[in-house]
């Protein structure tokens, strides 16, 4: 008779253990996902967007080249954030002579050269893109003694976009 309640006694003290264990697994796994890092915080705001593009290049891209625009922040350090720009119609030219005049002549690029940027939405659309042209600049970093920022101007259909990674 002691025997079984001692066994029985065991035996629910297990579950309930590996009931705890279980929990506590899941429950590590959801704050793990959370909204933060799966995918990044968009921002909009016009002002905060163009504040960015001149700390990433030195010098504005004016809203008369705008469409529309929009940036995902980072939280490193020698990270500035990507941005994504589209380009009003009839402006592509301009804007083209505009980063010419500041980075250069650009390169002609494969979208096979094109870095993935560990996975990040805007680097998968450009990678869809055709008629995609790089400019690079650098900036001095914190850590990195220099953060390359790369610019990349492409086509989708009738849309011309400019892509910004820092």
């Amino acid at each position: 008779m002691f025997t079984n309640i001692y066994t029985g006694g065991r035996r629910l003290a297990k579950r309930m253990i590996t009931v705890i264990l279980a929990a506590s697994c899941i429950l590590s796994l959801c704050a793990c996902g959370s909204a933060s890092s799966g995918s990044p915080n968009v921002i909009t705001d016009q002002d905060k967007i163009h504040k960015q593009i001149v700390k990433m290049l030195d010098y504005d891209i004016d809203a008369e080249y705008i469409e529309e625009a929009e940036m995902t922040g980072s939280k490193s350090v020698d990270s500035y954030g990507k941005v994504k720009i589209l380009v009003k119609e009839g402006k592509e030219e301009d804007l083209t002579r505009l980063l010419q005049d500041h980075l250069g002549s650009g390169m002609d690029q494969d979208v096979s050269h094109i870095p993935g940027y560990q996975g990040h939405q805007y680097a998968e659309e450009l990678k869809q893109m055709s008629d995609i042209w790089h400019y690079v600049t650098f900036k001095e970093g914190t850590i990195a003694k220099s953060i390359d920022i790369n610019l990349y101007v492409a086509k989708d259909g009738d849309n011309t976009y400019l892509y910004i990674f820092g």
